[in-house]
């Protein structure tokens, strides 16, 4: 399966997942948000935004795994960057007022950052 695909299904699951828990999904938004607006991502490229995006994603999925090493929080898992890559793509969307749409957002960041892995 392409990673295109993987990336549709996996935005797919991101939305079904974040609907589920909209309090952690509004809390972790509005904080990444407020990081967007004080390191003034407006201002960047499309592709430095996107770098943003997989910054904090790789963060928040390191730090998981560091404080429950039992889990399956990997760096080249699917479920452990969708989780929080739908978070902080909604967030990079509605930050922009949504000029650029989080599936876009999403997708262009899952592909990004699978693509050194070889998972297409």
């Amino acid at each position: 399966m392409s990673n295109m695909s993987n990336a549709k299904i996996y935005f797919a699951a991101a939305k079904m997942a974040m609907a589920n828990q909209p309090n952690v999904v509004n809390c972790q938004k509005e904080a990444f948000k407020n990081y967007l607006d004080d390191n003034m991502v407006e201002l960047m490229s499309y592709t430095q935004q996107i770098d943003r995006v997989l910054l904090n994603v790789r963060h928040q999925v390191q730090s998981m795994a560091e404080l429950d090493p039992s889990a399956s929080w990997a760096l080249n898992d699917y479920d452990s960057i969708s989780w929080f890559l739908g978070i902080f793509a909604k967030g990079l969307s509605e930050y922009l007022k949504e000029t650029v749409s989080f599936e876009r957002i999403f997708q262009d960041s899952f592909n990004k950052h699978f693509r050194p892995y070889g998972m297409d």
